[in-house]
């Protein structure tokens, strides 16, 4: 897919066609998102974002409205890739004009989106009370587009605010909205991430039972669907919990299985990467550091160039896997190198 949106944006350039460029710049940095190359995606997303910024300039006054509406969508991507790879900073300053440029246009399901993302950010940056603002405002946008997976967003959005602020019995209510939205929609993706949002809370208060029921479930209908990805992350995410009830031999396999659901598909090496040090990770809180070296050279063998956010943008001690799937929090940090890294994905998967 790269060479061809290589290939694409080298035709457009000959044209002299930035229009076509831009779309071409945009294909390929959806690939790399897709194969975990989160600064390069993000390079390419404000690259995408020069070109369109270029052809609004020179179509100035009158530019076309889906060359407005492009740029906009573009804007919205970059602020996502920049929470993607920790720059929260400066994706609230992208988002926050990116907002109110939705607004004042009257693009509704832009700004809910906006709003949904900005969130995150401030969440991160432990600033809360603007973080209800903006959740608040999107679950109003979501609501008034009649938009279920806007609500159940934002229902997402709420859990993860109250989860860092370690209001569990909201947060638990939160995400028990947002899961009952998706199975309304039969959206399986996102009844994965709600399922492990819900099994975060259930973990957080010491219910490791129900936890450990919900990720079986999820393992299963991520079987039914054939969504390997899915089942990875379920596996994953049951694992964080295991880990958490001291059953580490138990932990190791369910991190075996779940590479065993990625590792015929192609670019995702990465990922394949990140399982081996998920094991190693573990056999070092066993004590065996002879195991955790052989395994980490194991993945070396196959290692490659990864942007992967490390712990920085991980869960909190009492959130494991994929907290908060609509908001992953810097506050809710990972107690296991296993769950930070399971928890960055599942922040990452909601920025898109």
């Amino acid at each position: 897919a790269l060479e061809a949106f290589a290939a694409a944006r080298e035709v457009s350039q000959r044209s002299r066609d930035k229009r076509d460029e831009a779309r071409a710049v945009g294909g390929a940095a959806s690939a790399q998102h897709y194969m975990g190359q989160y600064e390069e995606s993000l390079t390419m997303q404000l690259e995408q974002r020069r070109l369109l910024r270029e052809v609004l300039e020179a179509s100035a006054p009158t530019p076309r409205a889906s060359d407005r509406e492009k740029y906009a969508k573009v804007c919205g991507k970059v602020g996502a890739g920049l929470c993607a790879v920790g720059r929260f900073e400066e994706a609230v300053e992208v988002l926050e004009s990116h907002a109110l440029d939705c607004e004042q246009e009257g693009a509704l399901r832009g700004a809910m989106l906006a709003r949904g993302t900005l969130c995150m950010a401030l969440v991160e940056l432990d600033r809360t009370d603007e973080a209800l603002t903006c959740a608040n405002a999107q679950m109003d946008f979501a609501q008034r587009l009649n938009d279920l997976d806007g609500m159940a967003a934002a229902s997402g959005s709420l859990g993860a605010l109250q989860l860092k602020r370690r209001n569990l019995g909201d947060a638990l209510d939160a995400f028990k909205r947002q899961l009952s939205i998706y199975q309304q929609l039969g959206d399986s993706e996102g009844l994965s991430v709600a399922s492990t949002n819900v099994s975060n809370v259930l973990r957080a208060l010491g219910r490791f039972q129900e936890c450990l029921e919900m990720h079986s479930m999820d393992i299963k209908m991520a079987r039914q669907a054939g969504d390997a990805r899915m089942q990875c992350m379920a596996h994953r995410a049951k694992a964080n919990v295991l880990v958490s009830m001291g059953q580490h031999e138990s932990a190791i396999q369910q991190l075996e299985y779940a590479q065993k659901c990625i590792e015929h598909i192609n670019g995702l090496a990465s990922e394949l990467q990140a399982g081996h040090d998920l094991i190693a990770d573990v056999l070092e809180a066993m004590g065996r550091t002879e195991d955790a070296m052989a395994e980490r050279q194991r993945a070396a063998g196959g290692r490659v160039a990864s942007s992967r956010p490390k712990a920085a943008a991980a869960a909190p001690p009492t959130s494991p896997a994929g907290v908060p799937a609509a908001t992953q929090t810097a506050a809710s940090r990972a107690e296991t190198p296993a769950a930070a890294a399971a928890a960055a994905a599942a922040f990452r998967g909601r920025c898109r």
